[in-house]
């Protein structure tokens, strides 16, 4: 009883990612506390990196607003990206993928920041939508979450960027045990702290870790209160001290720590013990592991229980979506060639509507 209520409290502050992918103009969007990946780096459009980095599979996401932020995995022929369904809008489906690369001309040394966006159309996972209803009876222990989406982009496999790397996907046979490194990445705030204020993170974590720990074990009334007034100002002084890099690819080590078959979901946290976790913008975004020498991915970046994202990482277990993502891709691929026909017919006409190029010279 002494932690049940605590625990009550905490549930209240579950965030379902569906903050996740959060409008990027808010100063108190958080993410996977990890090192900045950035822009992929290439010469004359190609990588010449041999091995596979975060941001050649790891894409940002819009809606058709462009205000909300998610994060998501390039999968297929590098048409097709795989994201949270809470990313999506119902209504439209309308979704935006931006391609980042700094690029560098072998012949003249001139470099520019190069954006590719790329319209697409995504579909909500079924279950996602009946887990919602399943909450709102208080129902929810009876299904997954579903909360997985596959984006078609209106694009032909050469109109990827030539840096890019789709990712293969796990499937329902594959085989991955507790205590395995998990990669996480994602685009939304980094929690690291700027130079110089490493001590006085530290300092806060180390307040924050002790009142939890007494805060379990004290009785409801003003010890508690005084004790979770104690957390959340050391909460607001780590995220002052917190450098903002919003819509910045950033990516972090975490270990597998459970498998919720029921809910499809994998659990993930940080192996230092430190805080370290997925968060808004991070939605949608690819958790990998290696399974002999290849990097599969194995989840999507779903949740985590806690408003300030302290807390274990819960990612949709994508080996049981497998025969949902296979059927939606043979559908689609089926749909495109009619698609491609109406634009071609819109290419002559003199739009192009779906895929833009910005280039901007760099120092």
């Amino acid at each position: 009883m002494k932690s049940g209520s605590w625990a009550k409290v905490c549930l209240f502050f579950i965030c379902t990612l569906a903050s996740c992918g959060g409008d990027d103009s808010s100063s108190d969007l958080k993410i996977v506390g990890g090192q900045s990946v950035g822009p992929a780096l290439t010469i004359d459009g190609k990588s010449p990196d041999t091995d596979l980095n975060p941001n050649q599979y790891s894409v940002k996401l819009r809606d058709a607003t462009g205000r909300n932020l998610c994060s998501g995995t390039l999968v297929l022929d590098g048409t097709y990206i795989i994201t949270a369904s809470h990313c999506i809008d119902p209504v439209s489906g309308i979704t935006f993928a931006f391609f980042d690369q700094i690029d560098k001309s072998s012949s003249t040394n001139i470099k520019q920041l190069i954006t590719t966006k790329i319209q697409g159309y995504g579909v909500i996972n079924p279950g996602f939508m009946a887990r919602q209803k399943a909450d709102r009876v208080r129902s929810m222990n009876s299904l997954p979450t579903g909360d997985i989406a596959l984006v078609k982009l209106f694009a032909r496999p050469a109109e990827i960027p030539a840096f890019a790397r789709p990712l293969q996907w796990a499937t329902s046979s594959t085989k991955i045990e507790l205590g395995i490194d998990i990669k996480t990445s994602g685009y939304g705030k980094t929690l690291q702290a700027a130079q110089g204020q490493e001590v006085s993170s530290d300092a806060n974590r180390f307040v924050i870790k002790s009142a939890l720990e007494q805060a379990n074990k004290a009785r409801p009334g003003p010890e508690r209160i005084r004790l979770n007034r104690i957390i959340q100002t050391h909460l607001d002084e780590l995220h002052r001290l917190s450098a903002p890099a919003t819509g910045t690819l950033n990516s972090v080590i975490l270990k597998l720590n459970d498998i919720k078959n029921k809910d499809a979901e994998l659990i993930a946290g940080s192996p230092d013990h430190e805080w370290k976790s997925v968060c808004y913008g991070d939605s949608g975004g690819p958790s990998t592991t290696m399974i002999n020498q290849k990097e599969i991915l194995v989840g999507v970046n779903a949740r985590v229980g806690s408003r300030r994202c302290i807390d274990k990482s819960k990612l949709v277990d994508i080996r049981q979506y497998n025969q949902w993502l296979n059927d939606f891709a043979i559908d689609q691929t089926a749909n495109a060639a009619d698609f491609f026909m109406n634009r071609n017919t819109l290419e002559l006409g003199g739009s192009t509507l779906f895929v833009q190029v910005h280039k901007e010279k760099i120092k």
